[in-house]
């Protein structure tokens, strides 16, 4: 009998097979560390004996995530902001090779396009925060990603990269665009040490969905999950939660998911 779990396990395209360094051998780079996931990823690895620097906008709540592990090094910086970011980046490898790039940063303004609140200023900063920065470092890091063994680069994706909903129209579209670029950097580093997975995720109870839906995925459960997947062959793309259903669905039962989102 053919099963979702069976489909879901031919979604996956394996890579190379090369093992990664134990994750207390790990130095990682999180974006967007200060709540949410990037919280949550940021202390399992540290408590799991990895070197993490956690960056975020939020200075307060990354010191409160600093004072919970001595492995966890924070720096305050806004990955929209172009000068910003590339400073940070260059003064972060003078310090450390980076094993572990995980792009967690994200915006999501939760509006119509035609909302007189909402304008450029907000347009430019979820395509700079979602799309522009992971491209950016990426580009930046590859070089160095390059010279170590077994080097991965995460994105954490959502499942409305495959189906966007009416609302909250440029953070889809920006997650749309990321999906694409991870199978692009996919392809451009098959043949090195460098392994690419993007992670589609449900909705998770972060702050960005705060009063929005319910069956929520903690950040907690979806860090551990990620986590746990680093000691398994790399993939190119892993479903999470509720999300195992898109490739059933995208492929079987569209109209269902599009039903789902654009109510």
């Amino acid at each position: 009998m053919f099963s979702i779990a069976a489909y879901d396990s031919l979604t996956f395209t394996q890579l190379h097979q090369s093992a990664m360094k134990n994750i207390d051998q790990l130095t990682v780079l999180v974006t967007g560390a200060s709540s949410g996931i990037g919280y949550a990823l940021a202390l399992q690895l540290a408590q799991q004996g990895a070197t993490v620097i956690a960056w975020g906008r939020n200075l307060q709540r990354l010191q409160i995530l600093a004072a919970q592990h001595h492995r966890i090094q924070i720096e305050a910086v806004d990955i929209s902001q172009s000068l910003t970011l590339k400073t940070a980046i260059h003064q972060l490898q003078k310090k450390h090779n980076i094993d572990l790039l995980i792009h967690n940063a994200a915006i999501q303004h939760a509006c119509q396009l035609e909302d007189p609140n909402y304008d450029t200023n907000h347009i430019l900063e979820e395509i700079s925060t979602n799309l522009i920065a992971p491209i950016e470092l990426s580009r930046l890091f590859l070089p160095q990603l390059r010279q170590q063994a077994a080097t991965r680069i995460l994105f954490i994706s959502s499942g409305l990269a495959l189906l966007p909903k009416k609302e909250s129209a440029v953070y889809c579209a920006s997650k749309a665009a990321i999906h694409s670029f991870a199978e692009a950097l996919a392809l451009q580093v098959r043949d090195s040490s460098i392994h690419v997975t993007e992670y589609i995720l449900p909705l998770v109870d972060t702050p960005m969905t705060a009063n929005r839906g319910s069956g929520k995925l903690t950040a907690h459960d979806v860090a551990e999950r990620i986590i746990t997947s680093l000691q398994e062959p790399p993939r190119a793309t892993i479903y999470l939660g509720k999300a195992k259903l898109l490739p059933f669905l995208l492929r079987f039962a569209p109209w269902i998911a599009r039903r789902a989102l654009q109510t």
